[in-house]
């Protein structure tokens, strides 16, 4: 989620930032478990455990978050978005407004 979300947040106004991150992990989501933290070793140096495992888990769990919160926060209808935060900045408006409406 300290990856993801704020990754999502960012690329939600920029439609083709979002295209590319959601590809991207897209990508890295269709390789196999096994073979990603067979490919986690050799670019940790060799170790084999806790770090490669944790490493292809992260990757993993890139995907369904980052394309939830970009759905979340695009699906949101923009009238809402404007009554709602008449007289408050982005920032308050997405934390205060568009971010509670995209969790629902």
């Amino acid at each position: 989620m300290l990856i993801s979300l704020p990754l999502g947040i960012a690329v939600s106004r920029r439609p083709r930032a979002a295209e590319v991150l959601l590809v991207v992990s897209g990508v890295i989501q269709t390789v196999p478990s096994l073979a990603l933290l067979a490919l986690m070793v050799p670019l940790l140096n060799g170790t084999i455990g806790f770090w490669p495992a944790f490493a292809a888990l992260v990757l993993y769990s890139i995907l369904p978050i980052l394309a939830d919160t970009v759905a979340g926060i695009r699906g949101i209808d923009g009238q809402w978005s404007r009554r709602c935060g008449l007289g408050m900045n982005d920032r308050q408006r997405l934390f205060r407004v568009e971010l509670p409406l995209a969790a629902r």
